[in-house]
């Protein structure tokens, strides 16, 4: 057991626009944690940007998708 850097995860939630990529890359330079920004791996999986996601597959799609690659950086990631 690690005493010195618990193995913890933060995840931020909110409404779009809410601020949360300002905050949490501020909380991980702070704590000195990885900071991953799930629209951005989004983005990249599909290649598309989140606007068009929303256009072309819908709200549903990418939050289901959302919550998949939260859960994967939670399971493989240690912070």
């Amino acid at each position: 057991m690690n005493l010195t850097k618990p193995n913890k995860n933060l995840v931020l939630v909110g409404m779009m626009g809410s601020g949360k990529t300002k905050l949490g890359r501020y909380l991980a330079k702070k704590l000195k944690y990885q900071f991953y920004d799930t629209d951005e791996e989004i983005e990249k999986k599909l290649n598309l940007q989140i606007f068009e996601i929303f256009e072309n597959f819908g709200e549903k799609y990418f939050r289901e998708l959302e919550e998949v690659i939260t859960m994967n950086f939670l399971k493989k990631k240690e912070v």
